[in-house]
């Protein structure tokens, strides 16, 4: 919506959608209680979501070939185009 609103002042809006980056950023979560109450007990609803998806999240940032100097270039570039693109990853 933000993208519509500014077209008419001829200011652009592009949505950045980086994906995974390698970093050691992931190290720095938190879990709360409920997290890991839900890790702990099988029946409970995000119990798998909590038990598999860190470890997966972890082995794809690790595999990423995307460094966070290199998002900022590439944003950078995006930011200096004439007519940057509405989604750009």
């Amino acid at each position: 919506s933000l993208w519509y609103e500014t077209k008419p002042f001829n200011i652009s809006v592009s949505l950045v959608i980086p994906g995974f980056i390698h970093s050691e950023s992931y190290k720095n979560t938190k879990q709360t209680q409920m997290s890991q109450f839900s890790m702990e007990n099988s029946w409970e609803a995000y119990h798998f979501h909590y038990k598999n998806m860190r470890h997966f999240i972890c082995r794809l940032m690790r595999l990423s070939t995307t460094t966070p100097e290199k998002g900022a270039k590439k944003i950078l570039r995006l930011m200096q185009k004439r007519r940057p693109p509405l989604r750009y990853l």
